[in-house]
């Protein structure tokens, strides 16, 4: 008799810690469809309606996943374990007596329906004007709207995209059930699905990858006698890597061997370190400096080693963005 009571008691305890099913999502709003975001704003004391800009009309025309945003602010791509949630549409004031502002702090909030349980964060990028490329800095008279772009970084794992726009207080929320929409992610390291993204990719040799801001790809791997005017030691070899690399970002870029970790791999299982420096192809000098937006260089990396090797692949690393590409060398 007791240990029925016990089982009844112990199953009664289980019923009772059982989680709650998730509530079940229903949309509010659509894209290219004005949605009033804020909290309506009321003379205390009173149900009198005053207008004091805490309200306001968004339009969601886009959404798209990526690992970079060119802009003229600042160079923005994804780092590891992070993808970038970007947002297109505008803001209109439709109050009749106010003046709203629309500045990059000042513009729309997210929300997720479903709390994110991985170990990821969240963090807002900033709010940049369609036309001008640079943070939105508006004042909306009565009437008047402003296009935006609202950028934000995601965890890579993120996959519920059931998102709410807000603005200042969370009261009137537009919500969207955004993954079928959702544009996907282009990208060297982007999941077969488009929607996730890895921090370590492989291609082959000739290949183009993408890697933060930069666009790259390896030509091939030799073992000359001279590079930069310099003989190799008698007996030793120096393995000779020929990149070609693009900014596709809108402001200069950090490009040299001091903003990349370079490794030679080899089938004899060893790893081989770049030299600290890079030559031009182009001056057969050394190459350093910012990559300005839109130009490219092609530069030799230099692997020094004292025994002849079989190099298999090449692994670059940019700490900045925390990826990491392996190129596999044609032998």
């Amino acid at each position: 008799m007791r240990e029925g009571l016990l089982l009844f008691l112990l199953a009664a305890f289980a019923s009772a810690q059982t989680p709650a099913s998730p509530r079940p999502f229903k949309p509010t709003a659509q894209l290219g469809v004005p949605y009033v975001i804020g909290a309506e704003s009321t003379v205390i004391g009173s149900k009198e309606k005053i207008e004091v800009s805490s309200e306001r009309e968004v339009t969601l025309d886009s959404a798209e996943l990526s690992l970079r945003f060119p802009n003229l602010e600042e160079n923005v791509f994804a780092r590891g374990g992070e993808k970038l949630l970007i947002l297109r549409g505008s803001i209109r004031n439709h109050e009749k007596t106010t003046t709203a502002r629309l500045t990059s702090k000042e513009s729309i909030g997210l929300r997720l329906w479903q709390a994110y349980k991985g170990p990821g964060k969240f963090k807002f990028v900033g709010a940049f004007d369609q036309a001008s490329q640079k943070y939105i800095s508006k004042q909306l008279k009565p009437g008047d709207s402003g296009q935006f772009v609202a950028v934000w970084r995601i965890p890579a794992d993120l996959t519920d995209f059931d998102l709410g726009l807000m603005y200042d207080t969370p009261r009137k929320i537009a919500w969207y059930a955004l993954a079928p929409v959702m544009g996907r992610i282009r990208s060297t390291f982007a999941a077969p699905d488009g929607v996730g993204a890895t921090d370590l990719a492989k291609v082959g040799q000739g290949e183009t990858f993408d890697l933060g801001p930069l666009e790259i790809r390896m030509e091939g791997v030799s073992d000359p006698e001279t590079v930069g005017g310099t003989r190799r030691p008698e007996g030793s070899h120096r393995y000779v890597v020929n990149l070609t690399v693009v900014n596709r970002l809108l402001l200069p870029a950090r490009w040299g061997w001091q903003y990349v970790t370079s490794e030679l791999l080899t089938t004899e299982g060893t790893v081989v370190k770049a030299y600290p420096d890079i030559i031009d192809s182009a001056t057969d000098r050394p190459w350093y400096g910012d990559l300005n937006p839109g130009a490219s260089v092609t530069a030799r990396f230099l692997f020094p080693s004292a025994t002849a090797v079989s190099p298999r692949a090449l692994r670059l690393t940019l700490p900045d963005a925390g990826r990491t590409v392996e190129v596999a060398i044609q032998r």
